[in-house]
């Protein structure tokens, strides 16, 4: 589990070129990763389930 949380943080690191600025990456990496939690949070406290959405039209 841990090389999977590994290569997803690089991935999501990788995404964004700050010159190699580690501290700014970082405070952008948590306020993404925050701003899904309280997206998902609020969601879920107006019933809507956002992980179960997928493709299809209903």
């Amino acid at each position: 589990m841990t090389m999977v949380n590994k290569a997803v943080a690089e991935t999501i690191y990788n995404m964004v070129d700050l010159r190699g600025d580690s501290s700014d990456a970082l405070i952008i990496l948590c306020a993404a990763l925050f701003a899904v939690i309280i997206w998902v949070t609020v969601a879920s406290y107006f019933g809507i389930k956002p992980w179960l959405f997928n493709n299809k039209i209903n």
